[in-house]
């Protein structure tokens, strides 16, 4: 009988424990976009946003995850993350992007139409937006002046002044760069320049001073005068080489160099790009243009 029972706790030990695993399948983008949606419309916007990301890791073009990431990023106030998401749906050129969307309050629209919808509704709220703070910055000017008038000759106030005209400058500084830059979205270029110049004559030593640089770079890129490009590229990764425009600068210095005909100096400058800043969005962009040379 001893004899028996070890046999059978033989048997039992020689029983595989664990079984064989296998790897998950990735969830098709219809149902990712379907678990987005569901996500966004009971507000959990950050998981929905994490779906919506992970459809254009596999399908950079899709106008559906571009649309509502657009929707919530204009919930949240990121306006001009926004309009580049509507814009980047907008310009879709693919066959399925004549489908209609499938909501109600879009009345049978193409997706297209949708996004070219946000877009010009987003334009509408941010050209208030800057009208808004515009006159309330004249409000607080004006309040500015009386108080600096009423308590001049007084230390402590005249530091209270200074702290107010300090802010009066900073939100003044920001309405005229808001404002160029919604010329710019809306290709008025010669006003646009004009805006982000006099924010570099108000406030050079503002934290907006080298995106205004950037931007005055991409006009002059647009309008083809790529010597003036190339001087305002430069200026950005030298003047402001801590700043958030450095990797943009680098990549348009890139295709500057390019429009010149100076492919050498195109090549240095993608190649720095992509070692220095390898995650970026500007890198991966240098890379396909490296590999397409």
């Amino acid at each position: 009988m001893k004899r028996f029972f070890l046999l059978c706790a033989a048997l039992l030990m020689s029983i595989p424990l664990g079984c064989a695993t296998h790897p998950v399948a990735r969830e098709s983008n219809e149902v990712l976009l379907s678990k987005g949606l569901t996500l966004f419309k009971y507000g959990d916007y950050d998981e929905a946003q994490a779906k919506f990301e992970e459809v254009l890791k596999e399908d950079r073009n899709n106008p559906h995850a571009m649309n509502y990431l657009g929707t919530i990023y204009e919930k949240r106030g990121q306006y001009n993350e926004a309009l580049e998401m509507y814009q980047r749906a907008a310009d879709v050129r693919l066959p399925f992007v004549e489908e209609v969307f499938n909501e109600p309050r879009f009345d049978g629209m193409t997706i297209t139409q949708v996004a070219e919808k946000n877009i010009e509704r987003l334009r509408s709220i941010m050209l208030s937006k800057v009208v808004t703070d515009l006159e309330s910055t004249r409000n607080e000017l004006a309040l500015l002046e009386t108080t600096v008038k009423d308590s001049a000759g007084k230390k402590e106030s005249a530091r209270a002044d200074e702290g107010a005209a300090t802010k009066a400058s900073e939100e003044s500084v920001k309405a005229l760069y808001e404002k160029a830059f919604y010329y710019l979205n809306n290709n008025d270029y010669e006003r646009s320049l004009a805006g982000f110049l006099k924010v570099l004559e108000t406030a050079p030593d503002n934290r907006l001073a080298d995106n205004a640089e950037y931007w005055i770079g991409e006009i002059y890129y647009t309008k083809k005068d790529y010597q003036s490009a190339l001087e305002k590229f430069r200026k950005v990764i030298t003047d402001y080489s801590d700043g958030n425009k450095v990797p943009d600068a680098m990549l348009k210095l890139g295709y500057t160099y390019d429009k010149l005909n100076d492919k050498k100096d195109a090549a240095i400058i993608l190649n720095k790009l992509v070692k220095k800043y390898p995650e970026s969005d500007a890198a991966k962009k240098a890379r396909e243009r490296l590999a397409g040379r």
